[in-house]
């Protein structure tokens, strides 16, 4: 995937991310008369009564027309992708996939933030099978994650998605630099580097690394454009002046998954 089709992937994906909202919004019609002349607990009152009159406009045939569209869609999966071979998914952690796919398609970006042993790195490798079994993306994907986690993400890939070719960057400044020379095998060496998937194959298809690898390496990481930037622990990036915050806001990432167990929101702004 090189830089351009990146960015009309992109311009595409907020074309979606735009129609998507504006079918959300219909009850923002019921805003546009006085709403902020009027105190608290009457906004409230008019805004439950928005969603319910909204709610009620929409007529059972849509309903069931909807519901007929989303189970013939292509993004709608009633059973695992077969690619997962470890076990079987939970009927809860199919459904965080299917929402995934949703985002997707609609070209949002997401927040897993199921609580701790629900299966978030599952559902989050699940998503990658998805890409490689239904639109034969195989990568290049970026996976950052805190250094107490790396093992056992390796751990799951060999044992969930073993066909994904999970790459490890990390480790002495030896080590590293023969991964860099591994990742950069395949790059055409223009102004914005690409990953040219018909002249030459990765022998990789997802980098896994750690927060401060990311940081002391993000010249090299900024080199590849990334199909999917999946980040572990994600409240560690909710301060958006903080190192890696700034980091990962220089990745060419075409769709991002965060990951958390903590909630985020102290502020409507983080």
């Amino acid at each position: 995937m090189d830089y351009e089709e990146l960015k009309q992937n992109n311009r595409k994906a907020a074309g979606r991310r735009l129609k998507y909202l504006l079918r959300q919004s219909g009850m923002l019609e019921f805003f546009k008369d006085g709403l902020f002349e009027i105190d608290v607990e009457e906004a409230k009152e008019i805004i439950q009564s928005a969603a319910d009159t909204s709610k009620s406009k929409r007529s059972a045939s849509l309903k069931k027309e909807e519901e007929e569209e989303e189970e013939a869609s292509p993004d709608f999966l009633s059973h695992q992708p077969r690619c997962i071979t470890g076990g079987t998914m939970r009927n809860y952690q199919l459904e965080g996939l299917n929402w995934m796919i949703r985002l997707r398609a609609n070209g949002l970006n997401g927040i897993l933030a199921d609580e701790m042993g629900l299966g978030k790195t599952l559902q989050s490798i699940s998503m990658l099978a998805y890409l490689y079994e239904y639109q034969n993306i195989r990568g290049p994907h970026l996976i950052l994650v805190p250094k107490s986690t790396l093992s056992n993400w390796l751990n799951e890939f060999a044992r969930w998605f073993p066909v994904l070719k999970v790459i490890k960057f990390h480790g002495s400044k030896e080590e590293r630099a023969t991964t860099i020379q591994i990742l950069l095998n395949g790059l055409n060496g223009k102004k914005k580097n690409t990953v040219p998937n018909a002249n030459k194959k990765l022998t990789w298809d997802v980098v896994l690394t750690t927060y401060e690898v990311a940081n002391m390496e993000k010249s090299t990481l900024t080199k590849i454009n990334w199909r999917m930037l999946i980040v572990d622990e994600a409240h560690r990036i909710k301060n958006e002046n903080a190192l890696l915050s700034k980091t990962v806001r220089l990745f060419q990432v075409e769709h991002r998954l965060l990951i958390t167990g903590t909630p985020l929101q102290n502020n409507l702004h983080e």
